[in-house]
């Protein structure tokens, strides 16, 4: 019995260890495989998907017409999915990574372009934690998610945004900042320090990032022309975010990283 407890406490040390290992190349050297992997699915970036109802972003209004129950039928079995992908930003690994795919992208950037990316990538983070979230998946879906995330303002969430130790302790949202053109998505800014102290430290256990926002929906109509032919309404996107990491696996040459 004491045998199987210990190895089981072993399996997710060797998976720790295995990384750090592996992080232990230098990231020039990295290969585009492994410079996706940092980026899209690495202790400082979590890949969570959602899948809803095709028809649960419409609210049908023309009842009179028995054709468009019959084609609300039909189509009820579809769904459609977005996949959200949640990243330190401010971590260095995760710029590293950004800025290795593109040294090795199909477009080799000038060595001027190439200087600035890689002064980036290595420029330790500042008085800031920015937890950045970008989308993708099926179009159905995505253009409202997409109209969610714009029409959204640091008012509107910074109750509702938050990260959290796994003693309780919290630190709300300061700065929202709507996605831009950039594969980071839109950016979710949080005070590193709090009283004089770093609010992480690799001995804290995990940090979760929590971030909800139900839009009013006139609001969103008045501002996207939500109002489609064939007389539905398309109803907003309700964001819910909940993503937890282990701190003491984000450390990079001996440095907690985030």
């Amino acid at each position: 019995m004491n045998k199987k407890l210990i190895a089981l406490g072993v399996v997710p040390l060797i998976a720790t260890i295995g990384f750090a290992q592996k992080q232990a190349k230098p990231w020039s050297e990295w290969t585009k495989k492994e410079a996706e992997k940092v980026f899209n699915d690495s202790p400082w970036s979590r890949a969570h998907t959602e899948t809803e109802s095709s028809q649960a972003g419409d609210v049908t209004t023309n009842f009179g017409d028995t054709r468009g129950r019959e084609e609300s039928v039909r189509s009820a079995g579809t769904s459609a999915s977005v996949t959200f992908n949640v990243r330190f930003f401010t971590a260095r690994p995760i710029r590293q990574a950004y800025a290795r795919m593109i040294q090795l992208g199909e477009t080799k950037p000038d060595q001027a372009v190439l200087e600035k990316m890689n002064a980036w990538a290595n420029l330790p983070a500042d008085d800031r934690i920015i937890v950045a979230v970008s989308f993708d998946g099926d179009q159905r879906y995505v253009g409202r998610v997409a109209r969610t995330f714009r029409g959204a303002t640091t008012a509107d969430i910074k109750n509702n945004v938050y990260l959290e130790l796994n003693d309780g302790k919290r630190v709300l949202l300061s700065e929202y900042v709507p996605p831009g053109k950039d594969p980071f998505g839109a950016r979710f800014i949080f005070p590193r320090t709090v009283d004089g102290q770093p609010f992480l430290e690799a001995n804290n256990g995990t940090i979760r990032f929590h971030a909800e926002y139900d839009p009013k929906v006139p609001e969103v109509a008045a501002t996207t022309g939500s109002k489609s032919g064939g007389g539905r309404t398309e109803t907003p996107y309700k964001l819910k975010l909940d993503v937890k990491f282990r701190l003491a696996e984000m450390i990079q040459s001996g440095e907690l990283e985030y």
